[in-house]
């Protein structure tokens, strides 16, 4: 999919004028959660608890953009802007074209790309990002392959010139980003914080580059996503 930018970025500071709070139909969500549950990850969006919990992680005052990953029906993105988090500086990835276009209308003048967050690079080039400060993703690891969770966390880190955080949420009880790629890619995982108050509870796992990336990165890969090969 080619990314398209369907916003634009604005210099207002008031919340009610970018944010429509009548605009977050959990209809919507369901029904696309009803043709897709694999790509939506979860029955329900996030919660406010959630929402506020994931941008506790993000220092507002770094330069740099901000990428959400999987926005759904904006929950998160709002609580970004509370929390300090200039408009402008956001810039939100959502792969479902549907979601996307409700983004639109309840995010006024926030840069909302339509695409695939694989393809990370592409899309920060298309919408002329420079510097990532930080990348907040709501995405379904848990149900992406080893090759697809690599392109995501290594476009990721190669925008934020492994200095900024890769925050991801999840509800299973392990870390999401699988072994293998948090080994190769030399990151750093924690556990930051478990929202109880979610519907369901849901873990907060923050990831950030402790090492230059192993050149053997490619070669681990293809092993793990096609365990019966033989190896080269």
């Amino acid at each position: 999919m080619t990314p398209r930018i369907i916003g634009g970025g604005l210099p207002a500071r008031d919340r009610s004028s970018l944010v429509d709070d009548r605009a977050a139909p959990i209809w919507l969500f369901l029904s696309r959660w009803f043709r897709n549950p694999l790509r939506m990850g979860s029955v329900v969006p996030s919660g406010r608890p959630l929402a506020e919990a994931l941008a506790r992680q993000i220092d507002g005052r770094t330069e740099g953009t901000v990428v959400e990953l999987g926005a759904g029906t904006g929950i998160v993105t709002e609580a970004l802007i509370d929390s300090g988090v200039r408009p402008e500086r956001l810039l939100v990835v959502e792969f479902d074209s549907r979601m996307a276009e409700h983004l639109r209308r309840r995010l006024r003048g926030i840069r909302v790309v339509e695409g695939d967050a694989s393809r990370l690079g592409e899309i920060a080039r298309r919408a002329n990002v420079a510097r990532v400060a930080a990348v907040v993703s709501s995405l379904p690891l848990l149900f992406m392959n080893v090759r697809r969770q690599c392109a995501v966390l290594r476009s990721a880190f190669r925008l934020m010139a492994n200095e900024g955080p890769f925050v991801q949420f999840t509800y299973g009880p392990f870390p999401p980003v699988s072994e293998p790629i948090v080994r190769r890619l030399k990151l750093g995982v924690s556990r930051a914080d478990y929202v109880w108050l979610n519907l369901p509870p849901a873990a907060i796992w923050r990831y950030e580059h402790i090492g230059e990336p192993d050149q053997r990165l490619r070669t681990a890969i293809d092993a793990a996503s096609n365990p019966g090969a033989a190896p080269r």
